[in-house]
């Protein structure tokens, strides 16, 4: 609806081809409020556009947010090297803590989104943490596929800094 005073067709590309819709709504909004709403010619536009959005609840996010996670060289073909695919459905929506945003970028899906999450009470001495994949990045590693559900499920693992007379290793 407002594609014509926000830069015309560039707009609407980047709308379907970049992060600009997860991003820049900030300063959009505020432009819209700032600039755009005693312009009858806007008000009708919106009006319009708003008319043609379908009457009907939006799916659920974890059914449309489905993340793959593929070979980064070779994409689905990465099972032919033992590397298979597989989908996981990303839970909350794009305000909760959970997010993961998508957009398409050369004609690939793009996920964006908080992987790695921690939490600290000052009251304990430790951290609570959940990486998806855990720590070893290499999904050849038997603990790799169930850090992934782990983390979905948000189930957290405990750090804690070394006892005085445990032994530290000087260097990964």
């Amino acid at each position: 609806a407002l594609h014509p005073w926000l830069g015309g067709d560039w707009f609407k590309e980047k709308l379907k081809s970049s992060e600009l819709r997860l991003w820049w709504c900030r300063n959009i909004d505020r432009y819209f409020l700032e600039k755009l709403p005693h312009n009858k010619v806007v008000q009708k536009s919106i009006a319009e556009h708003l008319e043609k959005l379908p009457k009907d609840q939006p799916s659920p996010y974890r059914d449309v947010a489905q993340l793959q996670f593929k070979h980064l060289v070779w994409g689905p073909l990465g099972r032919i090297f033992g590397q298979p695919s597989r989908n996981i459905h990303m839970s909350g929506s794009r305000g909760t803590i959970q997010q993961a945003n998508s957009f398409m970028v050369n004609n690939q899906k793009v996920f964006v989104g908080p992987a790695y999450r921690m939490i600290c009470d000052m009251s304990e001495d430790c951290i609570w943490t959940t990486i998806p994949g855990g720590v070893h990045e290499d999904e050849n590693q038997s603990v790799y596929w169930p850090a992934i559900q782990q983390w979905q499920d948000g189930i957290y693992h405990r750090l804690v800094p070394p006892q005085d007379d445990e032994p530290v290793k000087e260097s990964l």
